[in-house]
């Protein structure tokens, strides 16, 4: 037969090193008063589901943020190929829905963090935390933050420095 075959994955099993990076997350998530952290790792680590086999097993309401909806599809397919699922909260992929697992993009939820926290949310995981989360104190990101003051935050990126350009280059 010509043609190509096409190969559909059923499930999907965090290889040992992700589970590492799995554990050290719940460690932190579980611990009385956690601060907000990194999880480095470079590209092709599979990051997304590191991040969706945390939101899945947390035990606590989450929300995980994407600056993409390109990446939400990604990171929420992992997440149901781990068995989990969410609601979404993506203007540009025209779903609105919050939930106690919520894969949501900034732009969309910017002005929702006192809504979020209504819902319980406790749990904040940021995919690509160095892209589109600038640390400003009056950045929208920092409000959302301040606003939906989770009891845990985490960032996974495969770039550890938040840069910006200035008159230097």
């Amino acid at each position: 037969m010509g043609g190509k075959q096409i190969y559909k994955m059923e499930k999907f099993e965090l290889f040992d090193f992700q589970k590492e990076a799995w554990q050290t997350c719940m460690d932190l998530i579980q611990s009385p008063k956690p601060k907000p952290s990194i999880v480095c790792a470079p590209v092709a680590y599979g990051k997304s589901g590191v991040i969706s086999e945390v939101a899945r097993t947390a035990g606590m309401p989450c929300l995980v943020l994407q600056p993409s909806s390109e990446l939400l599809k990604q990171n929420l397919e992992k997440l149901r190929l781990l068995g989990g699922d969410a609601t979404v909260y993506s203007a540009s992929l025209n779903t609105k829905e919050m939930s106690e697992l919520t894969y949501a993009t900034l732009g969309s939820v910017k002005n929702l963090g006192k809504e979020f926290k209504k819902q319980g949310i406790k749990l904040l995981l940021i995919d690509e935390a160095d892209s589109g989360y600038p640390p400003d104190k009056m950045s929208m990101f920092m409000k959302f933050v301040r606003d939906l003051g989770p009891h845990c935050a985490i960032g996974f990126t495969a770039t550890p420095l938040y840069l910006k350009n200035s008159m230097e280059g």
